[in-house]
């Protein structure tokens, strides 16, 4: 089944956080492990352009893993539900 340009335009991927990392310079994106980051690029060398809530930088691709976007949705919504008390 082919996807139109339209859809691929819109289609998100998400991974989640396998180890902590501190960015070494003000390009690079500082998360934790369990963290949901937003992919919006993706470097042949391995390095992913990503958002994490207001941030975004690079970041290695080899420390995190790819999740569903029912997963990353999950996630999501257990965080809103986690800061409403």
């Amino acid at each position: 089944q082919k996807t139109s340009a339209r859809e691929e335009e819109y289609s998100t991927l998400f991974c989640r956080a396998l180890y902590d990392i501190e960015a070494k310079d003000a390009s690079m994106l500082s998360f934790r492990a369990d963290d949901i980051i937003e992919v919006l690029r993706q470097r042949p060398s391995g390095w992913w352009d990503g958002l994490l809530g207001e941030e975004r930088g690079w970041f290695p691709s080899n420390y995190v893993t790819i999740i569903s976007d029912e997963e990353a949705e999950l996630a999501f919504s257990q965080a809103e539900s986690a800061t409403v008390d």
